[in-house]
């Protein structure tokens, strides 16, 4: 909780510090003739970076998408209440062996996959900052982090005689932090953007593959351990929003 507290003043001071410009308003950050409440729908890829002791338990990064909506609270106005969700796929394993079915000998794969959910309700303030038409902004995020381990079997016909799914392992980690990022005009109410975020989170179970790997797994959860960790991480996110 000490963190959070932390986080928490961090933002403050963000804002309270923009809010010391004088010389550049609100109005400057938005459109002048903007007279409704914006709506910014955001889409992107994202890398995830385990970072501290996060990182010693998970030896992967994680490749994903993500993507969110934000909501004006005034016209002309510097605040934003929004919320997002984001997938990154983790690690993969697959086992191919022959198992009789039915008296017949039958080519199957075993599989298993690790990944991560977060959502979060975010908190957003773009600073009074002029930058040639570029925003900038810092968000307050806090919301469940997911760790999912899932187990596909399959035939060789790839699914027709055997399919079988279920979920392996999961876990929560409530998380919470701070990123930073900038809206860069394309075209019109487009704009690339660019972020930055930490998030921190409370201790969760999750898979990582062994390291030294496992040597002639028997299962394909046998190249896995369970492991458990806070889970710090780096995001660093790419994509376009639209001012609606």
């Amino acid at each position: 909780m000490s963190t959070f507290i932390k986080i928490l003043k961090i933002f403050l001071i963000i804002v309270f510090l923009g809010n010391t410009k004088n010389e550049i308003s609100a109005q400057d950050i938005f459109f002048e003739e903007e007279v409704s409440r914006l709506i910014i729908p955001e889409f992107g890829a994202s890398f995830m970076k385990p970072t501290g002791n996060f990182a010693d338990k998970l030896n992967v990064g994680g490749i994903g998408l993500e993507g969110s909506v934000h909501f004006q609270l005034y016209p002309i106005h510097p605040f934003t209440l929004g919320v997002s969700g984001s997938y990154h796929y983790l690690d993969h394993v697959s086992i191919e062996f022959v198992e009789e079915i039915n008296g017949i000998p039958t080519d199957l794969k075993e599989s298993i996959t690790t990944q991560v959910l977060h959502f979060t309700g975010v908190l957003r303030y773009y600073l009074p900052v002029n930058l040639n038409e570029i925003k900038v902004y810092s968000d307050l995020l806090f919301g469940p982090k997911i760790f999912i381990a899932t187990y596909r079997l399959v035939d060789d016909d790839g699914g027709e005689f055997v399919n079988e799914f279920e979920v392996e392992q999961s876990d929560v980690s409530l998380s919470y932090g701070l990123s930073g990022g900038l809206h860069i005009p394309i075209w019109k109410n487009i704009h690339l953007h660019s972020k930055a975020t930490y998030l921190t989170g409370i201790s969760a179970s999750f898979y990582n593959k062994r390291d030294p790997p496992a040597i002639s797994p028997v299962y394909a959860i046998d190249a896995f351990e369970l492991n458990n960790s806070s889970t710090q991480s780096i995001y660093f996110s790419l994509g376009l929003s639209f001012y609606l």
